[in-house]
């Protein structure tokens, strides 16, 4: 196999899977086959190389004679391994570190417990931020997919304060693919959504708390320890009582709707349309049963405590 030649300088906030697009392009290859075997000396069929990328070691083992790149650089600042990494215990950590970083054959997917039945239609595609990708095509002469508009939940581009907007790239297409952000797959002239004052602040802040989770580390000890947490503040505020044998009662509807009032009906639909259409069946599985549940749904939690806690930062403090 030949070395390669050249391998992308990754911009700031670029998710690696839009450098190694980059290099797609820019290496001529007829198929993405052959550019996965360029980059990782062998032709994967995981569907996730998106926004987990696995074998990092096998990457910058292929690049290390025109790059500099380490495997912990990438994994932290160009995947979304800080994201799924905070809501996992530390053991739960270091196998999805090891899934990242290693050649396997299993689902890196599972070892995350992505939840990906939270995966509504607006979670379906890369998103981009028109103004974003302007100043890109200014700046760099193309665009790029950015880390953080990837993130589950983050509706808004914190640094512009404007809706992301839906790429027409899959982010679950199974098989290797490796498409660039463009003109042609980003179109800023389709019909933008309305919101309302109050959703867009609430959006924004949610969006805020997501960065924040990528950016800092939680002392996360469990779904069980954070139900326990839950319980705990539910119980100050009258909305759960505690009864004997460690039982508890409240009202499911007067906690959903108090839950629902909180965030607005559309707001809730733009980020986890469950919680609007169980009429609060999933609220009461994420706060009292989330521990029971092989796949974490991060994006609720985030939103149940911003609810609890205000945000994530109080929630981290506060224990």
């Amino acid at each position: 196999m030949c070395a390669l030649a050249s391998f992308p300088r990754l911009y700031p906030d670029e998710l690696l899977y839009s450098g190694l697009a980059r290099y797609h392009i820019r290496s001529g290859n007829q198929s993405f086959r052959q550019t996965d075997l360029d980059l990782f000396g062998y032709s994967s069929q995981q569907a996730c190389r998106v926004t987990l990328t696995n074998n990092l070691k096998g990457l910058v083992k292929q690049i290390a004679h025109i790059s500099d790149y380490r495997v912990r650089l990438l994994m932290e600042n160009h995947t979304l391994y800080p994201f799924y990494a905070a809501f996992l215990t530390p053991i739960e950590t270091r196998k999805l570190e090891s899934a990242t970083i290693e050649k396997r054959s299993g689902s890196i997917l599972e070892q995350a417990r992505v939840d990906l039945d939270s995966t509504s239609d607006r979670r379906k595609h890369l998103k981009f931020c028109s103004l974003c990708l302007t100043a890109e095509i200014e700046q760099y002469g193309e665009p790029y997919w950015h880390r953080l508009h990837q993130i589950p939940g983050l509706i808004i581009c914190t640094q512009h304060r404007i809706l992301l907007l839906d790429s027409s790239v899959l982010i679950d297409s199974h098989g290797a693919h490796y498409h660039a952000a463009s003109r042609e797959n980003c179109l800023i002239d389709m019909e933008q959504s309305e919101l309302s004052p109050d959703s867009l602040k609430h959006l924004l802040e949610i969006a805020t708390d997501l960065v924040w989770l990528v950016n800092m580390r939680i002392d996360f000890r469990g779904m069980g320890w954070l139900r326990d947490r839950y319980i705990a503040e539910l119980c100050k505020r009258g909305s759960v009582k505690k009864l004997l044998r460690g039982e508890f009662k409240f009202e499911e509807w007067e906690l959903f709707q108090s839950f629902h009032d909180f965030y607005g009906e559309e707001c809730l639909n733009w980020i986890e349309p469950r919680f609007v259409d169980t009429e609060g069946k999933y609220l009461i599985h994420c706060l009292f049963a989330g521990d029971l549940d092989p796949k974490i749904d991060r994006v609720a939690h985030i939103l149940i405590i911003r609810y609890l806690f205000g945000s994530i930062t109080n929630f981290s403090m506060s224990h």
